[in-house]
């Protein structure tokens, strides 16, 4: 009974996997291909993630397999062997907290240029930009630039607040 919880936690991650590898071809995958290049830039972003996070399950169901099928072998009458003991081990932490460090940074470095150029000014159409930043209505100047209450720098009350709505400044 004890291996058969070993068998039975190690055949679904295996499960998922197998699912996982077919089903690009079947059709179970994201619907379409990109519409532009940034798009495929930015699915090539999630697919470096996924790759990232999918050795990593892959890693941890082999390691959460070792542990039961040999947690279940040091129950055997007769065993004497005893477990690892890694309580407070200095260097698993450091690896443990370097490793993932070191992938998060190389995501941050390696999507950069994508989010630059998805986010950023200068890459934005310039007529939407001109668009959207204008109010039209004095309404509209008063919703985005209301007066601030604090009054200036200068002493004067009243003024009108150097960021819109929503800004650093209440």
């Amino acid at each position: 009974m004890k291996r058969f919880w070993c068998i039975f936690f190690m055949f679904w991650p295996l499960a998922a996997i197998g699912l996982c590898w077919i089903a690009p071809e079947r059709g179970w995958w994201f619907p379409t291909e990109a519409m532009s290049p940034l798009g495929q830039r930015i699915d090539d972003l999630f697919y470096m993630i996924l790759i990232v996070t999918t050795v990593t399950f892959i890693l941890t169901q082999i390691g959460l397999g070792y542990a039961l099928w040999t947690g279940a072998a040091r129950t055997d009458p007769g065993n004497t062997t005893r477990a690892w003991f890694t309580h407070g081990s200095h260097n698993l932490e450091v690896i443990w907290s370097m490793v993932p460090a070191g992938i998060l940074l190389y995501i941050a470095l390696y999507q950069f240029d994508v989010w630059r150029e998805f986010r950023m000014r200068p890459y934005f159409p310039e007529a939407k930009m001109l668009a959207e930043s204008t109010p039209t209505s004095r309404r509209e100047r008063r919703r985005r630039w209301p007066r601030s209450p604090h009054g200036s720098s200068n002493g004067a009350s009243g003024t009108r607040a150097l960021t819109p709505r929503g800004g650093c400044c209440p």
